[in-house]
């Protein structure tokens, strides 16, 4: 009886997440990145998100510190400014992109930032802050979907925050991600290359 309980009752959480992510409004990255708004400013000294350990590379010190290092590499590669989208704090919102994890709980992945393409802020440099989102503990994510393209819906913060792998200009709280179903419209692409500086991260720099 105690089951039959518990599991009506987890089908109503189910059931409540798919209505709000339903009800989101749907959004593009293109919508995170005004010509004008609140400057993105996070402090130098701020404390860096993220929980990545040396148990992650085998134990080997080497590996963890060449792994830092690449890490800083890519940080000092992320183009500087941009605006955030005030008008969006607050709301639900619908946008379609990427994961890369930031922390790891066991077998699962805790921590993350959402991001237009495949690989950015690890194989990449990472784009401008207002075009990562970062997110904890979402809904739907787990080591084995982690590198499929998703749906991500949840209620959206234009709170800037320092990551080990990129500053970042959002937050997304109550997350929940499904696969997504879309006709690729939505989706930056995967970047395999980058022969660039940083600078005009967008659309021009994807591949097919």
């Amino acid at each position: 009886m105690i089951f039959a309980v518990r599991s009506f009752f987890a089908g109503l959480l189910v059931l409540a997440a798919m209505g709000a992510a339903n009800a989101a409004q749907t959004i593009t990255w293109e919508t995170l990145s005004p010509e004008a708004g609140a400057p993105v400013f996070i402090s130098p000294n701020a404390e860096r998100r993220g929980n990545v350990g040396v148990e992650m590379f085998g134990g080997s010190k080497s590996d963890f510190e060449y792994f830092l290092q690449d890490m800083e590499l890519m940080r000092q590669l992320q183009p500087a400014g941009g605006f955030l989208n005030t008008r969006l704090d607050g709301q639900e919102v619908r946008i379609a992109g990427y994961v890369t994890p930031v922390g790891f709980d066991d077998e699962s992945v805790d921590e993350l930032l959402f991001v237009p393409f495949l690989g950015a802020c690890i194989h990449v440099p990472p784009p401008e802050a207002n075009q990562i989102i970062h997110v904890s503990n979402a809904k739907g994510v787990t080591l084995q979907n982690v590198w499929e393209p998703m749906w991500l819906s949840g209620r959206l913060r234009a709170k800037p925050v320092a990551t080990i792998l990129a500053d970042v200009g959002y937050r997304m709280e109550n997350a929940v991600a499904v696969p997504y179903d879309g006709d690729g419209t939505d989706l930056g692409g995967i970047v395999d290359a980058y022969d660039g500086d940083g600078a005009g991260w967008g659309a021009d720099t994807q591949t097919d």
